[in-house]
């Protein structure tokens, strides 16, 4: 059972020999690896599909789907790694990873998956369901927590990190309004911690308004580029304007949603599975010419099972969760936090393959930037807007 936790399939089909050999009739059950699921669904009567995780060409992805019937509703499955994909009209469809023990009955005592209102997610809002995942125990990530199973409550979160473009319209928002002053202070620039960046300056013109400036010739589309060299107290802005303009309660992630938005439920290292293929995210050595940022929709094998883009390379993002060593401390989040050492989670464009694993961790103090530090949005106000 353990090796299956952690994904350990070749462990795993060692020890089923061993006990089938030695069984005598009472692991029966266990060793035809069924499982029976329970599916209810906010509203009710939506239909449900489902299909195996399974791995092809070392990814792991969703295999062929099969109906199972409208929910609420109880089958029989085999155990493993599956995807639910629910639907109902008037709402929009959810995609469910879930993670099944032999002879569980998985989902019975779990409270029914919200689906939103078909207008509660924009073109570029991946929506992960509430429930448990695998968090931590990569041994080969840096600095993880220790292995444990987490409920983590549903969220939206942006499918790309937020891009220069994007965040060149808060500035000059703000220098429209009369806050010239602030845009200035939440400007990307070097600082504390951070180096100086020769790819793309942020510059002020005649007019107040800033403007994108490529310093290198090779330097394209850096309007698609995720803005980097933020303190947080930058990126809680940025999401407080989203927020105002779209009526959506968008702040930083936890370090938890971040990493289940890569994870889903079944432990995986990196987004698309546990091989450590650096080509397939933007790090240090992805590419044969030297490492660089990227435009946000490169290296599409770097998507969760949720559909979030980005999440093993590219840069890292600021969370609203604390630091700590601990679960403990790790546990405490707010928007407002009065701490040193913040949570910062993903790989990024100049690092190495294992700090894109999804289970590492950094930290940084709120004032300091970093050349590889930016943001990505997320809310867990799952509602319609109208």
């Amino acid at each position: 059972r353990a090796a299956e936790q952690r994904g350990a399939g070749d462990e795993a089909a060692v020890h089923l020999n061993l006990l089938a050999r030695y069984d005598d009739g009472s692991r029966r059950a266990f060793l035809d690896g069924h499982a029976r699921l329970t599916v209810r669904t906010d509203p009710p009567g939506a239909e449900v599909r489902i299909a195996p995780i399974v791995e092809r060409d070392r990814q792991r992805r969703p295999g062929a789907a099969r109906p199972l019937g409208t929910a609420p509703l109880t089958a029989r499955v085999d155990a493993g790694h599956h995807v639910l994909y629910l639907t109902l009209p008037g709402r929009a469809p959810v995609t469910h990873p879930v993670s099944i023990e032999r002879g569980e009955a998985f989902g019975e005592d779990l409270p029914p998956v919200y689906l939103p209102p078909a207008d509660a997610l924009g073109p570029d809002d991946c929506y992960v369901p509430a429930g448990y995942f695998w968090a931590g125990g990569d041994p080969k990530a840096i600095d993880p927590l220790p292995g444990r199973r987490v409920w983590v409550d549903g969220f939206v979160i942006k499918r790309f990190p937020v891009t220069n473009g994007e965040y060149l319209d808060f500035l000059n928002a703000l220098v429209a309004a009369g806050r010239g002053e602030e845009a200035e202070a939440f400007a990307p620039g070097t600082g504390q911690g951070s180096g100086e960046d020769d790819s793309l300056r942020y510059v002020r013109q005649a007019s107040g308004e800033y403007g994108l400036v490529a310093l290198r010739d090779e330097a394209t589309a850096i309007d698609r580029w995720p803005v980097v060299q933020i303190t947080w107290h930058a990126a809680n802005a940025f999401a407080t304007w989203r927020a105002e303009i779209e009526g959506r309660p968008w702040r930083l992630p936890t370090g938890l949603e971040r990493e289940k938005a890569g994870r889903g439920t079944d432990g995986r290292a990196f987004p698309w599975g546990d091989l450590a293929e650096p080509t397939w995210a933007c790090v240090a050595n992805s590419r044969p010419t030297a490492a660089s940022r990227a435009p946000v929709e490169a290296f599409p094998m770097d998507c969760s099972v949720y559909g979030v883009r980005g999440l093993a390379g590219g840069v890292r993002d600021w969370c609203c969760s604390r630091y700590g060593r601990s679960w403990g401390d790790v546990c405490q989040t707010s928007a407002r936090l009065s701490t040193k050492w913040l949570d910062t989670r993903g790989g990024i464009w100049a690092g190495s393959i294992d700090a894109a694993r999804l289970g590492s961790r950094f930290v940084a103090d709120p004032p300091q930037r970093f050349l590889a530090l930016g943001l990505r949005l997320c809310h867990a106000r799952i509602q319609s807007v109208a």
